[in-house]
């Protein structure tokens, strides 16, 4: 019959569980949830839209020679995305990198730091599943690369060099908040791709936290 002053049970463990529940109930559609992309463990994968040679999957995903120097091209995305600061020349004036010091960064500072970015270059996999294996974990953007098509600046089989030697692809922007439509495919080199991705990331968090306002208003 004492009055007793206790600390409340909760059942959630810390602030972080509760954070994470927060924004998995916030921000979700029917294929899933989206996770925010600063709150996001994978920011961005890469899908290069390679296949096996003499497999069964699509007959325009890139084989052989043709997969290998995509794959190069992808990770030379993931290099530069992985550089805080890292914009192509024609962005930063010649220069390939901007100041990161006293938070001195254009667009929002976290945006222009190191992106956590993965490569699923999985030949066991139709490219279908390993779309929706991405989009039903949460990760805020896929960026889907191919060989550049002979309508497109290229053909199929012969993969022509730019001007900083990387292979013709044509790259798509795919932010999670809008599955199955994205941006449409594009001619572009790996220094172009990465700040394109860059300002996707920051376009996308600004329209899931303008939703979220919106609905909690």
């Amino acid at each position: 019959g004492k009055c007793m002053t206790s600390p409340c049970s909760l059942t959630c463990f810390s602030i972080t569980s509760r954070a994470i529940g927060a924004a998995l109930c916030a921000h979700g559609d029917n294929a899933g949830f989206i996770i925010p992309p600063r709150l996001a463990p994978v920011q961005v994968v890469v899908l290069p839209f390679v296949g096996r040679p003499g497999g069964s999957g699509d007959p325009s995903a890139a084989t052989g020679e043709e997969a290998r120097a995509l794959v190069l091209w992808c990770d030379a995305v993931v290099a530069r995305l992985r550089t805080p600061g890292a914009v192509p020349p024609s962005a930063a004036g010649g220069a390939e990198k901007v100041s990161v010091s006293n938070g001195a960064l254009p667009g929002a500072a976290w945006a222009q730091g190191s992106v956590r970015v993965k490569v699923d270059d999985r030949v066991c996999l139709p490219h279908g599943k390993k779309v929706q294996h991405w989009l039903s974990r949460g990760v805020p953007l896929l960026l889907f690369v191919r060989i550049a098509p002979a309508h497109d600046g290229g053909p199929c089989t012969n993969i022509d060099a730019a001007a900083d030697g990387s292979p013709s692809v044509v790259a798509r922007l795919g932010p999670r908040d809008m599955p199955g439509l994205g941006r449409p495919q594009t001619p572009m080199s790996a220094a172009a791709c990465a700040s394109a991705v860059r300002h996707e990331l920051e376009m996308l968090h600004g329209r899931l936290l303008a939703k979220h306002r919106l609905a909690t208003a």
